[in-house]
């Protein structure tokens, strides 16, 4: 489920905004009772089972549905743009000079079958120039965030669980030719491949985990 999204210089959205699922802490527990529950990867995290999102007209609801939108489509399309077909869709905010040559930054936390991740990207005239995925597990000795994955495009550099394991293959996977494409969906594309080559081995099965979890997530959610 989706926990928590960010986003900020797209469309009317020029700050950060943040949508969130958590529940408000200092409510009457018995308000929010029928419409709570918890979180299972962190006991300590109370969830909302659904939220309404009101507000006059023009005051950026269906500006913060297109970004959410524009989110998934880059995990779930990306790697079928790379003219940037997809990117054009950036859409900065115009009524300040300053921010229409600004990043851009969309981030979520998914809860995804017994882990919590929280993915972003950066983008910088319809190119990526950052990009993340952290992950925490279940109990208490995993409940730390953990780095799966970061990407600074402008330093050429991948670092994270499974890119060291795998270097060469996986850095011209996401680098080369590669900086408006979703490493997510990149690496679901990779894991996919290697299995069907390796007669049922899997050797990239862990690896490709996270990513098909998400890409799967961000399928349904489109």
């Amino acid at each position: 489920m989706l926990i928590q999204f960010t986003v900020s210089n797209f469309l009317s959205f020029k700050d950060e905004q943040t949508f969130s699922m958590v529940a408000a802490s200092g409510k009457n527990d018995n308000e929010l009772m029928d419409n709570t529950f918890k979180s299972t990867v962190d006991e300590r995290i109370t969830l909302l089972r659904s939220a309404a999102m009101y507000g006059a007209n023009a005051s950026g609801k269906s500006n913060f549905i297109k970004a959410l939108s524009f989110y998934f489509a880059f995990i779930l399309r990306s790697t079928e743009s790379l003219d940037g077909g997809l990117l054009s869709d950036q859409k900065t905010f115009l009524l300040d000079k300053e921010t229409t040559v600004a990043n851009s930054k969309f981030e979520a936390i998914l809860e995804l079958k017994g882990a919590i991740y929280r993915y972003g990207y950066i983008l910088h005239e319809q190119l990526v120039v950052r990009e993340w995925l952290f992950c925490t597990g279940q109990g208490k000795q995993r409940r730390r965030e953990r780095q799966l994955f970061e990407r600074d495009v402008q330093a050429n550099l991948v670092k994270g669980a499974g890119f060291a394991k795998y270097p060469n293959y996986c850095q011209k996977l996401v680098i080369v030719d590669r900086c408006r494409t979703s490493t997510v969906r990149a690496c679901t594309e990779f894991g996919g491949l290697h299995q069907e080559s390796c007669h049922g081995r899997q050797p990239y099965g862990s690896f490709a985990r996270p990513y098909h979890k998400i890409s799967i997530f961000a399928s349904r959610a489109s």
